[in-house]
């Protein structure tokens, strides 16, 4: 925090507090407003939490909903002072962009369903996929060591046969 600074608004003006505050975040700088009932939060400020597994999400998610947080729909939530988040996993907007229309609008339908997010359910699909590819990618390396193997063994044994020969004959 770069600056911050309290106030208290004479009567004429209504009273109360507020307070300024200047942050920077990555460079950039911020000037923020907290004026308690004067101005409060919408969602036209909000915060987007990219998380990189579901345990993070969850994390996030509870400690945001907590003491008087509130759930929304589609990942978003409101802290205890109502400023909007939504908390999502890293590969969220990989899904719901997607060039597979089946997959964008598989993730864009499941989300519309959920408050907090839950990536193994907006991604069943790639996971199928992803598992039915593995496990050709597995087996065709197994095969190919298979292969390999018994390549290794025929010439090993070809060899063997060939030294046992060659042994008889210097006999």
């Amino acid at each position: 925090m770069k600056e911050h600074h309290k106030y208290t608004n004479p009567p004429e003006a209504g009273g109360g507090n507020f307070e300024t505050a200047i942050v920077e975040i990555a460079g950039m700088e911020l000037s923020i407003l907290a004026a308690g009932p004067f101005q409060k939060f919408n969602e036209s400020v909000s915060f987007v939490i990219n998380c990189k597994d579901q345990a993070e999400v969850d994390y996030y998610w509870s400690a945001l909903t907590a003491n008087g947080g509130q759930e929304s729909s589609c990942g978003w939530c409101k802290d205890k002072y109502g400023l909007s988040w939504q908390v999502v996993p890293v590969e969220y907007f990989d899904l719901i962009n997607s060039d597979d229309p089946k997959v964008r609008d598989k993730a864009m339908k499941i989300t519309l369903q959920q408050k907090k997010l839950f990536y193994q359910n907006l991604n069943s699909n790639n996971q199928n996929k992803y598992k039915q590819w593995h496990k050709s990618i597995l087996t065709s390396t197994l095969m190919e060591m298979q292969k390999k193997h018994s390549l290794f063994t025929n010439q090993y044994s070809v060899a063997n046969s060939q030294k046992s020969s060659d042994l008889k004959i210097s006999k």
